[in-house]
């Protein structure tokens, strides 16, 4: 069997695009309509074992590999075998654009009606701070700081039980 060079058919036939075999090639129209014009090559990729890829004219429904789908006739390459497939030189099936009903809509007011103005807010004045604080906030705080200290040196020489009684008393006032 000859052989003749992925690179060659490329210049020959134009750049190929990869088809995705979704259904049955019988009832795939485009693949049909390909085959019928000889622009359908099936790229042959061993699963095991180091040998190289190539590729035959036509579809081999037996193969494990990739279809492309030229842009001109492979009637000329028929019966040969191609060598050196490079990858980098086609292009996969392009994407499908999403069709127009799955786009996410924008919810407009209906006509005639105005969106509700909203009221204006009373803004309330934060207190401020006016009176001296008074002297038993000054000595509830200064006892709390007191017992904290005397828990903090009760946990220092490992008198845990001790240090939680005092801070359960300070939780409690």
């Amino acid at each position: 069997m000859k052989t003749v060079r992925f690179q060659s058919i490329i210049a020959a036939a134009g750049k190929p695009r990869q088809h995705l075999l979704l259904s049955e090639p019988a009832k795939d129209r485009a693949l049909q309509k390909a085959l019928k014009e000889q622009r359908v090559m099936t790229v042959h990729q061993s699963t095991v074992g180091t040998k190289a890829d190539y590729g035959t004219v036509g579809l081999d429904a037996k193969s494990h590999g990739q279809i492309l789908i030229f842009l001109h006739s492979l009637e000329s390459f028929a019966g040969k075998r191609i060598i050196a497939v490079n990858y980098d030189l086609y292009t996969t099936a392009p994407r499908s654009k999403p069709n127009s009903k799955s786009k996410s809509r924008v919810k407009r007011a209906p006509k005639g009606r105005t969106k509700s103005k909203t009221k204006t807010a009373k803004i309330l004045p934060f207190p401020t701070a006016e009176t001296e604080p008074d002297e038993d906030t000054d000595d509830d705080l200064t006892s709390i700081k007191r017992n904290v200290r005397r828990a903090l040196k009760a946990l220092e020489q490992g008198k845990q039980v001790a240090a939680y009684e005092i801070l359960k008393k300070i939780a409690a006032t």
